[in-house]
C-alpha cells in the first residue's frame, strides 16, 4: 500500500488513533509531530490496540472531540506523518513470537474456515509481533495484558520475511482484494475462504496499519454511538485479528530452528 492513499480520518480506528496522537501532544505540551517521531513501536501497539478497543467497544463521541484548533492543511500533516511512522512499524519481519507447544501445532496445520462471522482462520498457527530483546515483550502480550502469559512455552519462529508468498494486509484495498480473489460467501457478505489462500499463500500478516485501516469506510459506516455497526459494506473488517499478527498456513515456510524469546 502506498502510504497516504488510505487515510486514517476515513476509517473510526484511524480517527481514533489519529485523536489519541493529538490528545498526547497537549499532555506532554509538545507538537503532534513531535509525538508521532518519537513513539515506540511498542507504545505505537497499545495505542492502535486502545484505538481498535474505543471502536469496538466505546459508545463515546469522538466527532467533536477529534476537531481541535487546527486548519485542514496542519491536520493533513499530521495524519501523513503519524501514516509514515506506523508503515514503519508495518513491515513483517522475522522472527515473531509463537506462544504453546510449538512442535504439537506445527505439525498439525490444517486450515479450514470458521463455521460463524468470524473472519480468522481455523488450524492456523498464530504468531505475534517481536518487539525486540531490549522490550521484552511482543504484540499479543500487549493484547493480552497478563503478567503471567510469558512462559516457558514462548519462543521465537524465524522466516524468510521477503518471500512471494508472504501476504500483508496493511489497509483497506489489501484485504478486499485478498477476499475478492478468494471469496466465501457467508450472510450476503463475501468472507475470506481461507483453504484457498492456503493455496497461493503461506501466511497472512495484519499489521499496524491493517488494524487501523482495514474496515469499511466511514462512507459505508454506521457514524453513530454504536461503531461496532460497518453499515452495508460487502465485506467484514478486520477487527477479529486484534493485534498485529500472522496467520501461517505452511509449516515449511518456518525455521525449526526456534529460539528462545
Amino acid at each position: 500500500m502506498t502510504v497516504g492513499n488510505e487515510p486514517l480520518s476515513g476509517t473510526w480506528p484511524g480517527l481514533i488513533f489519529l485523536e489519541q496522537t493529538l490528545r498526547l501532544a497537549a499532555e506532554s505540551n509538545t507538537t503532534p509531530l513531535a509525538v508521532i517521531s518519537t513513539v515506540s513501536e511498542k507504545v505505537a501497539t497499545l495505542l492502535v490496540l486502545d484505538s481498535l478497543s474505543s471502536y469496538l467497544y466505546s459508545d463515546e463521541n469522538i466527532d467533536a472531540e477529534l476537531l481541535p484548533a487546527l486548519n485542514v492543511v496542519e491536520l493533513l500533516a499530521i495524519e501523513v506523518a503519524v501514516t509514515k511512522r506506523l508503515a514503519e512499524f508495518s513491515i513483517f519481519k522475522s522472527p515473531q513470537v509463537h506462544y504453546g507447544k510449538i512442535f504439537e501445532v506445527i505439525n498439525n496445520i490444517n486450515i479450514a474456515n470458521p463455521l460463524d462471522a468470524s473472519v480468522l482462520p481455523v488450524g492456523a498457527l498464530w504468531t505475534a509481533v517481536h518487539f525486540g530483546k531490549d522490550s521484552g515483550d511482543d504484540s499479543w502480550y500487549l493484547y493480552q495484558g497478563v503478567g503471567g502469559l510469558k512462559s516457558k512455552n514462548r519462543t521465537l519462529l524465524h522466516f524468510n520475511a521477503h518471500s512471494g508468498r508472504n501476504y500483508t494486509v496493511d489497509g483497506w484495498h489489501d484485504w478486499v482484494r485478498l477476499i475478492d480473489e478468494h471469496p466465501r460467501l457467508w450472510e450476503s457478505k463475501l468472507y475470506p475462504d481461507w483453504p484457498a489462500i492456503a493455496v497461493d499463500y503461506d501466511v497472512v500478516f495484519v499489521s499496524m496499519l491493517g488494524l487501523l485501516l482495514a474496515h469499511p469506510p466511514m462512507l459505508t459506516s454506521a457514524p453513530g454511538s454504536d461503531r461496532r455497526a460497518v453499515g452495508y459494506s460487502l465485506y467484514p473488517g478486520v477487527s477479529d485479528f486484534s493485534t498485529p499478527s500472522a496467520a501461517w498456513m505452511r509449516s515449511s515456510a518456518i525455521s525449526v530452528a526456534v529460539s528462545s524469546a
